[in-house]
Formats: structure tokens, sequence, C-alpha cells
């Protein structure tokens, strides 16, 4: 899996050629934009020392208040409702190490995976169009170890992952297909800024990636499945006890995305469909995310979590 440099360099000439006509602000922006992607790609490729990270677009003020609004105001009734992750304090001590698979192992998982939730053939495209990049290092200036780098004029977004020999990556790239199967729908300046903005823009990717542990679980690699599941649980009991009254708006919606992938999981594994995720999905595009929140009672969503816990407990294999 890996970029084309050729590609790249020949849609760059595009777009400059694009430029060059195009008068219509919002339209410049966009191919800007990308120019600056596509710039920070090839350096990567080629390791070069001049290396930058594209900006986020200026965003809708009123939007973003709006949103901080919400968690201001969601946060504190969710977690009054998480309490009983107080006594999941210390979940069981995992036997298993992680283990190392190879690349090929991978991309096989991969491919079954997608099949099994009828995104094989977007993930082929996304593959036939050398839009996935597996490397050895994290891209540069960012500690992500996945990334989704978004195309505005371009059909297909480019996702970038580091390859570290654990079954891990591949999860990681169910939740950079996540991004970048919700990206192809936002096109346009608007829709951009609503994913980019948006309190959620996490969960179905996050979704995704807990799907594909769900998938794990039921191949020769369990007991490391299992593994991936407790470091998420773990995570997100240490992301309720920590939580940051001094970061209130980037904490809560990590809270927030987290316990509605929780919510979603636990729905999906009661009745494994895809409408819900549709459903949320849909709204998510329209920039809607947040009135579809508000019809969730808060405590079904931490039943989910609560469930979610308790399957774990339940289920996560145990060396006799």
């Amino acid at each position: 899996m890996h970029w084309s440099i050729l590609e790249i360099k020949i849609m760059q000439e595009e777009l400059f050629f694009e430029l060059s006509r195009v008068t219509d602000e919002n339209k410049r922006w966009e191919i800007k934009e990308d120019l600056k992607s596509l710039k920070t790609m090839l350096s990567q490729l080629k390791r070069k020392k001049d290396r930058f990270f594209p900006v986020a677009p200026i965003t809708d003020r009123q939007r973003i208040e709006k949103n901080i609004s919400f968690v201001k105001s969601y946060t504190p009734s969710l977690i009054n409702s998480l309490y009983f992750l107080e006594n999941f304090d210390c979940l069981p001590r995992y036997p298993f190490k992680s283990t190392k698979v190879n690349f090929l192992t991978q991309k096989k998982l991969l491919q079954t995976f997608f099949e099994s939730i009828n995104l094989d053939e977007f993930y082929s495209k996304m593959l036939e169009n050398n839009r996935i990049e597996v490397a050895r290092k994290k891209y540069f200036m960012t500690d992500a170890i996945g990334l989704t780098i978004p195309i505005l004029s371009s059909e297909l977004p480019f996702i970038f992952t580091a390859f570290d020999k654990k079954l891990k990556t591949s999860t990681i790239i169910a939740h950079e297909i996540g991004h970048a199967y919700q990206s192809i729908n936002c096109t346009n300046l608007d829709q951009e800024q609503i994913c980019l903005d948006s309190v959620t823009t996490e969960v179905f990717a996050k979704f995704l990636e807990y799907l594909m542990i769900e998938f794990l679980k039921k191949t020769e690699f369990c007991d490391q499945a299992y593994l991936l599941e407790k470091n998420k649980l773990d995570s997100f009991i240490a992301s309720y006890e920590q939580f940051n009254y001094g970061n209130y708006y980037s904490s809560g919606k990590r809270l927030i995305a987290n316990s509605l992938m929780f919510y979603f999981i636990n729905a999906y594994r009661h009745n494994p469909t895809f409408e819900l995720i549709k459903e949320y999905n849909n709204v998510f595009l329209k920039g809607e995310d947040i009135k579809y929140i508000n019809t969730i009672p808060i405590s079904e969503i931490s039943t989910s979590v609560f469930e979610t816990y308790e399957s774990f407990l339940a289920n996560c294999p145990r060396k006799k």
C-alpha cells in the first residue's frame, strides 16, 4: 500500500492549471489547500527537510460557538451518568502480549473485514487508486499514527498510517477508512467545515475501528482483539477520571465521541446492520449531529458503555 509520486505530481500540475483559471474565492481556497496537502505528502515521501502541515480552514465562528455551548451543557449530564466507571478502576491484567504479524496477513484481514460490512468496494477503490500509504515512520509534525488527507478537488482522499508490524495497524486503517468514507460526501467548502467543526467528527471512524476489533475476535487473533479492546476501555476510563476542566471543549468532545462509539457498537451487537450508523452519518453530513444526539436518552448511552465493559469482563480470554 503506497501513494504514487507520479500521480500526486500530475494532480499538482492539474490543480495549478485550474487555479490559474478559477476566480471564485471559495474554489480558489479549496485548490490552494489541496496544493498545500499534496506538497506536504511529497515531502513525506521524499523525506525532505522543508516540511509543513496544511492549515485547517477558517471556520464559521457561530457554528463553533454552538458546538462549545452544546459540549458545556451536555458533558456534565454524561459524566454523571457514567458514575459506575469508578468501579472499573482496574480491569484485570491481560495475560497476553501484543504480537507482530506480517503486512500480507494484515492486508488479507482488512479485505475480509470490509467484505463483511459491505465496504469492500470502497476499500478496493482506495487501493486501486493508490490512496493508502503505509510507512514505517509517522507523518511528520503530528503524533498521529493514522491520518486522512481530504483533497477537496478529488473524488477520493488519501490515507497515511504507520505500520509497526502489530495488529493494531489494521484497526487504524479501518479508522481512517471511516474518515475517508465520510469525506467523499464533503466536497464543497461548507460541508468540509461541518466535518472539521463537528462535535462528533470521530464517531464513525471510531465505530469502524471498534468493529474491526469485533471482527478479529472471530479469527485466530482473538486474544489480540481483546487486548486491543482492553486498551480502548482503559483509555476511556482514564478520559472519564482525568476529565480536563481546563480544556473543557476538547475533553468534552472526546468523551462524547467515545461514548457514542460505545452506543453504536452496542447497538450493532444487538442488531448487526448499518442502518443506525447510516442514519447518524446522514445527519452528520447535514451538520445536524447535535440535534440527533439530543434525541438519544443519555441513559441509553451510559447503559451501552456499561454493557460493553460487562461484555469484556465476561468474555475476555484468560490463561489457565
